[in-house]
């Protein structure tokens, strides 16, 4: 057992799902972000992430889930969602005056979109309307990483990689979307593939996919080709590595720039909600923050509140590395968002004193903290992120660390299949290793595959029936103790 599982950290998330309509609904006027009404004032239009009141469509949506016996929203209740979505985006926008708005992204899973503000009075109306209540600015956000020259030997064998797949714990049947810079899927870790998806059996890349500048998810021309697509292809590399079984769905969200946005991410979740049935997908890592400490769970301000309740309904668990600016009282955005799994990074094995983003870690070795670790009291999770080579790439931070849980997610999803993302997320918490950071004495669940194993084993074995003969002998060995009573 781990003392993780009992902060509130833990607690937040296996509570989640009972607590996010409220907490969404329960959201007061809408105020713009600061200084979007100065700025349209001089003329200069705003591009805003605007989250519409999607409580009543909660409940409708619940309603068919329970009605169908279903532990996640299935397809009917997803079709009823974008259409009742749909509905309340018209009716905010023809409640705006004429030629003074352009949608530029529409996220039909979401009860949000992205909307250019082009005048004063078209924010105020925005900002006015009952259906509206959060209107964000569309913040850039950072993949979190940093390329050495050193090898990853150890980082499988600690978490207890090899057990598992021993044990025929795979991820078989499940798709991780890592949310990253592209991925090279020529490489070996990923394939070997031809091309994306072939051939079939040997192929790890499902989809290989970017989010355009008009906000779509489309084939990316450019994922074998462009070398800044090595971190995408290292995150990858590292779910194909723990979860041998999962199929993987890239979606390109940083281009060639280095960054990204919030828009985009929450494109490529969308995406995922609206492909969760075809692929089976159960897990989204995003390897990517925006360098803020935030010292308390973000509740609110935030537009991944809503998008990650959306993804948890239709059962999917965001995964968010927590940041690599070595705060000890907090962790990135969106990690900090509630609903999601947020991870810290652990060395793999002794590589003596090292010096990373400006701190020092005089020693190192198997589970001690990385001192550039974010962490925070709500911290929910820790895995190997330093040194990790994979997809022949070796770096190391908490983008190496998130990608451990994101592919332990997929493990129990196929491990589980009945039970909810609340489920998978109390096995993450229990069945794992308590580690503490040195630096704030903080106690955190590292991941542990053989533990996650062991209690599988377990359940499998209380699952099995006994023979017809074993029965009957049982039920005789009973009457014959009763009768000598």
């Amino acid at each position: 057992m781990t003392i993780a599982c009992r902060k509130p950290g833990w607690l937040a998330l296996l509570m989640f799902p009972a607590l996010w309509m409220t907490t969404i609904a329960a959201a007061e006027a809408a105020m713009p972000p600061a200084g979007a009404a100065e700025a349209l004032a001089r003329g200069r239009a705003q591009d805003l992430i605007v989250e519409f009141d999607g409580s009543s469509v909660d409940r409708e949506a619940d309603t068919i889930r329970q009605q169908r016996g279903q532990r996640h929203e299935g397809p009917d209740a997803l079709q009823l969602r974008q259409t009742r979505y749909r509905q309340i985006k018209n009716r905010v926008r023809a409640a705006l005056p004429a030629g003074a708005h352009e949608t530029l992204g529409d996220y039909e899973a979401m009860p949000m979109a992205l909307i250019r503000v082009r005048s004063s009075q078209a924010l105020d109306a925005l900002a006015a309307h009952r259906d509206v209540v959060g209107i964000y600015r569309d913040e850039p956000k950072y993949p979190v990483l940093k390329l050495t020259p050193q090898l990853d030997t150890q980082s499988k064998t600690l978490v207890g990689q090899p057990v598992a797949a021993a044990a025929g714990l795979t991820g078989a049947g499940t798709t991780v979307v890592v949310v990253d810079s592209g991925a090279n899927y020529t490489v070996a870790d990923l394939g070997p593939c031809s091309a994306v998806a072939t051939p079939a059996a040997t192929c790890r890349i499902q989809h290989s996919l970017y989010v355009n500048p008009a906000n779509q998810v489309v084939g990316d021309p450019t994922a074998v080709t462009s070398a800044s697509n090595n971190h995408g292809t290292n995150v990858a590399s590292i779910v194909a590595g723990i979860a041998t079984g999962t199929r993987i769905s890239v979606v390109n969200v940083v281009g060639t720039t280095g960054t990204t946005s919030d828009s985009k991410v929450l494109a490529a979740i969308n995406w995922s909600i609206l492909n969760r049935a075809a692929y089976n997908i159960r897990a989204i890592n995003l390897s990517l923050g925006d360098s803020v400490s935030h010292t308390t769970a973000c509740t609110s301000g935030n537009p991944y509140l809503s998008a990650f309740a959306s993804a948890r309904t239709a059962g999917i668990v965001p995964v968010a590395a927590s940041g690599n600016n070595g705060y000890k009282t907090g962790i990135n955005s969106p990690a900090c968002t509630p609903g999601a799994v947020s991870v810290g990074a652990v060395w793999a094995a002794n590589y003596g004193s090292q010096t990373w983003y400006g701190c020092t870690d005089t020693t190192t070795g198997p589970d001690k903290v990385a001192c550039f670790s974010n962490s925070a009291s709500f911290l929910t999770a820790l895995a190997p992120g330093a040194i990790i080579t994979a997809g022949g790439l070796s770096y190391l931070g908490t983008s190496q660390a998130s990608p451990f849980v994101a592919a332990t997610i997929a493990l129990l999803a196929s491990a589980y299949p009945d039970e909810t993302t609340a489920d998978w997320l109390a096995h993450l918490a229990s069945e794992s290793k308590a580690v503490t950071d040195n630096y704030n004495a903080q106690t955190t669940a590292r991941v542990d595959l053989a533990a996650i194993a062991n209690a599988v084993e377990e359940a499998n074995e209380a699952k099995v029936p006994l023979p017809p003969w074993a029965a009957v002998l049982l039920a005789g060995l009973l009457l014959t103790a009763m009768r000598r009573r």
